[in-house]
């Protein structure tokens, strides 16, 4: 489902004088109702780019496309920059914190 479709569909729900339960035994909902409470709270906290599916690529993505450019700019400019080096590089330029690991995984 389109992450347009998901979130008009939330905000439906969130704006209907039915509670949330109501709403989902008088309604065809694509989703569950304990996934509706999951959109909602992305939506909220990422935005709408938070619903796209990433899963063609791959499951339980650490870094966003953002980070992983990040990541290959500064492994570009400095190859030889150590892996803590690099995490703290991420953290100070986007405030994300990630183990060692996981940008060797990347870069």
């Amino acid at each position: 489902m389109e992450p347009s479709k998901i979130a008009s569909l939330v905000q439906k729900i969130a704006g209907s004088d039915l509670s949330v339960d109501q709403y989902f035994q008088r309604h065809a909902v694509p989703f569950s109702r304990p996934q509706y409470f999951r959109y909602k709270a992305r939506l909220a906290a990422e935005g709408l780019a938070s619903l796209i599916d990433g899963r063609s690529q791959g499951n339980h993505r650490k870094l966003t496309p953002e980070v992983e450019g990040f990541l290959r700019g500064v492994h570009q400019t400095n190859p030889q920059l150590s892996l803590e080096k690099i995490c703290k590089a991420l953290k100070a330029a986007l405030g994300v914190e990630v183990d060692r690991s996981t940008v060797e995984w990347e870069s």
